[in-house]
């Protein structure tokens, strides 16, 4: 059982070293973490991987790519040892107003699928 959760945005995804590679238990402080992948994280990679970018679009198809690879075994989806990939696999059903939150903004949907997981 996990004893960290981090929702992962887009941004770490494209941008720096690949998610796989990140020693997450240390940077965590946990010897088991899982890291969780909002709805929105995935509609992101999967709008850059068909952008005209020359940088992002292969990184977006390569990231995909070792997603749909993960969650082909048997959950739960072992990224290295000690780091678990979780999908949450449905759109957030929380009142964005109530929490001050606008579902136009890519950021705050990433923030209402951190508020409904916990």
């Amino acid at each position: 059982m996990p004893e960290r959760f981090a929702f992962i945005d887009t941004t770490i995804f494209l941008h720096y070293q690949p998610f796989d590679a990140i020693d997450w238990p240390a940077i965590l402080g946990a010897k088991r973490v899982a890291l969780v992948l909002a709805p929105i994280t995935i509609s992101e990679l999967n709008d850059k991987k068909d952008e005209q970018n020359p940088k992002l679009r292969p990184r977006a198809a390569s990231v995909i790519k070792k997603l749909e690879t993960l969650w082909s075994k048997e959950p739960p989806a072992e990224v290295r040892p000690g780091v678990e990939l979780i999908l949450q696999d449905v759109e957030p059903s929380i009142d964005y107003g109530a929490h001050e939150l606008d579902y136009r903004c890519q950021d705050d949907r990433l923030l209402s699928g951190t508020a409904e997981y916990f």
